[in-house]
């Protein structure tokens, strides 16, 4: 097990097309993504952003594969990996550097729209397709569980006679406690802490051109 490794969780937009390179039995695909920080400003009663951190993303094998058909500039994000140092010397002979998040998992942000997983049909060994289930095998197929792991013994003792489940979210009409309401009626947050504000996009990428030229983007 590592004992010292970057891992990051990012969430923001796309900020560039996807480019794909390697070779056709190991694919890596590289994309520019800005997560912007925001908080409510309670004498204006409206979210400000505060900066935006760009990062360049880089994914290897299968994940670079389904990102490439999956992802388009101006998606939200949300992508987990570990942040990587690249060093190259430019023609000058100065080294130069970035960071690098490379990802292990790169999905759509749900808060802010809707997507849907369609899992690619791949041959076996034997020549079957692999979200088949194997003759006698407890597992069940990918299109109700694509692990195979079998059905969930606890799912009806979870749910006794079928009754609603208590998930401790308050109705709507009631204020939850990071709430304020002033005389106003409008809700503001009761502390100008960093909130994040689902709708806020990066500005323009200032740091999108590669500092050497002459340097690939893989």
């Amino acid at each position: 097990m590592a004992t010292q490794q970057a891992a990051a969780t990012v969430t923001g937009y796309v900020s560039s097309d996807p480019l794909v390179g390697g070779t056709e039995t190991f694919k890596v695909l590289s994309f520019r993504i800005g997560s912007t920080r925001s908080r409510f400003n309670t004498a204006t009663n409206s979210w400000e952003d505060i900066g935006t951190a760009w990062l360049t993303v880089k994914a290897y094998r299968m994940l670079a594969q389904n990102a490439q058909s999956s992802l388009r500039r101006g998606d939200r994000v949300i992508v987990v990996g570990l942040l990587n140092t690249e060093q190259w010397t430019n023609e000058q002979g100065v080294i130069c550097s970035r960071i690098v998040l490379e990802a292990s998992n790169i999905g759509h942000d749900l808060t802010v729209g809707t997507t849907q997983l369609c899992k690619p049909r791949r041959n076996n060994a034997q020549g079957a397709q692999s979200d088949q289930v194997t003759a006698g095998a407890p597992g069940i197929s990918s299109a109700g569980n694509p692990n195979g792991i079998g059905a969930d013994p606890y799912a009806a003792a979870a749910v006794p006679n079928n009754q609603p489940v208590d998930l401790g979210v308050a109705p709507p009409d009631t204020p939850s406690p990071e709430t304020s309401i002033p005389a106003n009626g409008q809700g503001v947050p009761s502390t100008p802490s960093d909130i994040p504000n689902p709708t806020s996009e990066p500005q323009a990428d200032n740091f999108a051109d590669n500092p050497d030229p002459t340097a690939s983007e893989f």
